[in-house]
């Protein structure tokens, strides 16, 4: 059997295409080309809680100043709120430094806290405590009493630990040494 030659041509060219390699590369990908993200800024949000709302819940959270005893110079605070926080109350209600010099606090049940509010007062806290437990170490009925109390702090506040938990004449210890610093302060 003859083939004509435009067969065989065709056939040749077929199979050429067969098997010659492709000029393509099967396994090289083209780069995906990722659109440039650019990062968002958050700006900080006001809160939704209007200003009039805000005024009430600081009221709320933040006790009211009738509460506290005014003796002198000497304001007398629950043992609720922390000596820090009574002397930004004193400030938020503009109370003068020249009206009022000390803070005085019972923290826990045998622990009084004494803060000088008005640092211009000369009174050096620590030793006007350490002088007034002394006073009453010279009696000898209470001196073992007081040897016990722990006196901390510096110029500008003093902590009173460890007052035992006893009655002195008709009072508990840490309110007979509560009233005598505000004798002695006012």
């Amino acid at each position: 059997m003859l083939k004509k030659f435009t067969d065989f041509t065709n056939e040749k060219k077929t199979s050429k295409s067969e098997d010659m390699p492709s000029t393509e590369c099967k396994s090289a990908k083209k780069p995906k080309v990722e659109p440039k993200v650019e990062p968002k800024v958050v700006e900080p949000k006001e809160p939704k809680v209007k200003n009039q709302k805000m005024e009430k819940v600081n009221k709320i959270t933040e006790p009211k100043m009738e509460n506290f005893d005014f003796v002198g110079k000497i304001v007398k605070f629950p043992s609720n709120i922390k000596p820090s926080v009574s002397i930004v109350m004193l400030e938020n209600n503009n109370i003068s430094k020249d009206k009022l010099h000390y803070i005085i606090s019972k923290q826990t049940e045998n622990t009084l806290v004494l803060l000088k509010y008005n640092e211009s007062v000369e009174m050096k806290l620590t030793d006007f405590i350490n002088t007034l437990i002394n006073y009453y170490k010279e009696n000898d009925k209470i001196k073992n009493i007081f040897e016990k109390i722990i006196i901390e702090g510096n110029n500008n506040f003093s902590i009173i630990k460890n007052i035992p938990d006893i009655k002195l004449g008709d009072k508990q210890l840490i309110q007979v040494l509560n009233d005598d610093i505000m004798k002695l302060l006012k």
